[in-house]
């Protein structure tokens, strides 16, 4: 899995995702304390760059909806 934390602390995180979702529950029970923790710190890097995705995502929604909006506002005002 991982060999060092150096491993999980350089790696890409969509593979640590990858390789953390294809444990089990049985699987992760029976790793020796410092593969669990590299579990931990893989876990962990792996939902910061989700959460920074979705940070953007919903940072476009907004965008695209005050666009919508001012635009629709540009549409409804009368033309002189």
């Amino acid at each position: 899995m991982f060999e060092n934390m150096r491993d999980v602390q350089v790696a890409d995180p969509a593979v640590l995702a990858d390789v953390v979702l294809r444990l089990s529950d049985e699987d992760i029970a029976d790793l020796p304390a410092e593969e669990a923790e590299a579990v931990v710190v893989a876990t962990q890097r792996a939902i910061s760059a989700m959460a920074a995705r979705q940070r953007s995502a919903m940072e476009t929604v907004v965008r695209r909806c005050e666009e919508r909006i001012e635009a629709e506002a540009a549409d409804a005002a009368p033309s002189h």
